[in-house]
């Protein structure tokens, strides 16, 4: 029994009742319509996707085994313009009502009925009197609702919503997808690539096949006119005896689909081959004339790519500035459209070169190694650049004997092969100096007889700047005697008469002396020697000696050579 304390509930006013009635079966009308319009939804959206994977798996089919070379651009754009009428038809037919129209409450009633028979049309009763419920009396409306939502109660929304349409659309979708993984996998023809074609048709993607085409090199691209282009891909899915083919044709349709056999290379994956041929004779010397290429194998080909061709890009030498070493005499010089260069050591060349492109940057290359060994002053199209010439240690072999120009344009491109220059340097020779007197390798003289030396020198290229007597004689220097301090072109003669006295020299010392010469070269004067010879001191009783017994005061003779022994 209830407790004494607990309060028995309290009974609805029939007023409260009859909204608590109608705000139950207004919201499982609700809770109905919202679930009807999801499986329809669901349905449309079931049927569209099956739709346009039927329509993709079709036409697929025909581009892989009916049409030879597969569907073609204007085609592919055709049915790509189809299928998006398709889905906006079946978008406008179907999926637009349902979003923007609402399904009719009776309609929601009937479904919940058909559902549940203990209704026995009392929901749909109840939706038809509310439109005139002023020609009921209030007890009996009030009736028909309390029984409508009394039953309506017990009923489950879910179980009362036919959702078998979604599950016959559901498996029949399963079976389209189960259908295009078997296909792909058990045919050799890509589907998704078809698919990929078919949903871009502006692309260029290659018709599924057999035999896979990739990794296509260059591509589309750019090349100087005269030039090889070297074009490698990866090709898989080759049977035995299968070539790779590159084929192309020229812009002026001279060339039409001439083929060029690929090299394999790296297990037969790799092939590379290079436009043009070595017996192509119509483009001979490199590459003349945009052109179009594709790659054939098997039953693939690869898409087409451009290649444009571009004025190679040259920079040639135009003017060669000489401005020779000062000591020489020469005046500055300039040669035209011509890039040897031939002068004496020292002289400072400055090189003048015209582009036919703007100059991005612009280097001297000496040897001709492929290094850039010297930046060149670049302006548009023009770049200038001043060097020294020198010398090996040899003093004979220049330092460089060539030298190409290298240069790259604004937009990257370098200059191919450019013309190779020679560089001849010639030395400044070394002058030349001999002892005339005396004549014998070693003379024996007696103290304060008086001995005679005499040089000649000349510098075969342009002046003697000093000649000079030097003498040692125990390790000490005891003679350094200058006969010309000037320059002086042609032959030079040289004298000296002194005494073994004015040596500081006495009996039993010998005197090693030579002549030395030094040309007017700057910075660096070229230096020359005589052969070492030997005078020996003896005394008053000892064998006669070679000098002569004149003016024993003191040395005397022409220092200056400045007598008929000398050549101009």
């Amino acid at each position: 029994m209830p407790s004494i304390t607990e309060h028995p509930p309290t009974p609805l006013q029939p007023a409260q009742a009859s909204r608590r009635g109608e705000q139950l079966v207004d919201q499982q009308i609700r809770l109905t319509v919202r679930a009807l319009k999801m499986v329809d939804i669901t349905v449309g959206i079931l049927t569209l996707v099956i739709g346009v994977l039927v329509f993709l798996l079709i036409t697929a089919l025909m581009e892989h085994w009916i049409l030879p070379g597969g569907w073609s651009s204007s085609m592919r754009t055709l049915l790509f313009g189809l299928l998006l009428l398709g889905i906006a038809w079946q978008s406008w037919r179907i999926m637009w009502p349902l979003v923007t129209r609402s399904i009719n409450p009776a309609f929601a009633a009937q479904t919940i009925e058909q559902s549940s028979p203990s209704l026995k049309n009392s929901l749909l009763n109840l939706l038809l009197l509310r439109n005139r419920r002023e020609q009921l009396s209030r007890q009996v409306y009030q009736a028909i609702e309390h029984q409508a939502a009394q039953r309506l109660s017990e009923v489950s929304i879910d179980t009362a919503i036919d959702r078998s349409a979604i599950l016959r659309w559901g498996y029949l979708l399963v079976a389209v997808v189960a259908l295009c993984a078997i296909y792909r996998v058990l045919s050799p023809k890509n589907l998704f690539t078809s698919a990929e074609r078919l949903l871009m048709p502006w692309s260029e993607i290659a018709v599924p096949s057999r035999v896979q085409i990739s990794k296509v090199s260059p591509g589309e691209t750019s090349v100087a006119r005269g030039e090889q282009l070297e074009i490698s891909a990866e090709v898989q899915g080759l049977v035995d005896k299968e070539l790779v083919w590159i084929r192309y044709s020229t812009a002026d349709q001279q060339i039409v689909d001439q083929l060029l056999p690929m090299i394999a290379s790296s297990g037969r994956m790799h092939f590379s081959g290079q436009l043009p041929g070595r017996l192509d004779k119509k483009i001979g010397g490199g590459v003349q004339q945009d052109f179009l290429y594709w790659i054939e194998a098997g039953d693939a080909r690869s898409a087409q790519y451009r290649v444009t061709v571009f004025a190679r890009p040259t920079l040639v030498v135009q003017q060669v500035r000489y401005e020779y070493p000062t000591y020489t005499g020469y005046p500055s010089r300039e040669e035209e459209n011509t890039g040897d260069i031939r002068a004496i050591e020292g002289t400072l060349v400055t090189l003048n070169a015209q582009a036919n492109k703007p100059i991005g940057s612009a280097h001297v290359d000496f040897q001709a190694d492929g290094r850039n060994d010297l930046l060149m002053n670049a302006d548009e199209k023009r770049a200038s650049v001043t060097f020294p010439l020198e010398l090996k240690s040899d003093r004979r072999t220049p330092r460089y004997e060539s030298y190409v120009l290298r240069y790259l344009t604004e937009d990257g491109h370098a200059n191919q092969l450019p013309p190779k220059y020679q560089i001849d340097v010639t030395p400044d020779y070394a002058p030349e100096i001999r002892m005339l007197v005396p004549e014998e390798e070693t003379i024996d003289v007696r103290v304060d007889e008086n001995v005679q030396f005499e040089v000649e020198a000349r510098d075969p290229d342009f002046a003697v700047h000093k000649v000079a007597i030097l003498g040692e004689s125990a390790g000490e220097r005891v003679l350094e005697e200058t006969l010309l301090a000037k320059n002086h072109t042609g032959r030079f003669v040289g004298k000296l008469r002194t005494t073994s006295t004015e040596l500081g020299l006495k009996v039993g010392d010998e005197l090693e002396y030579w002549g030395a010469v030094a040309d007017n070269r700057q910075p660096k004067p070229n230096v020359a020697f005589t052969s070492r010879r030997k005078l020996r001191v003896i005394g008053p009783g000892q064998g006669g000696g070679k000098g002569q017994q004149s003016n024993p005061q003191g040395k005397s003779g022409n220092q200056g050579g400045e007598d008929n022994d000398q050549e101009q």
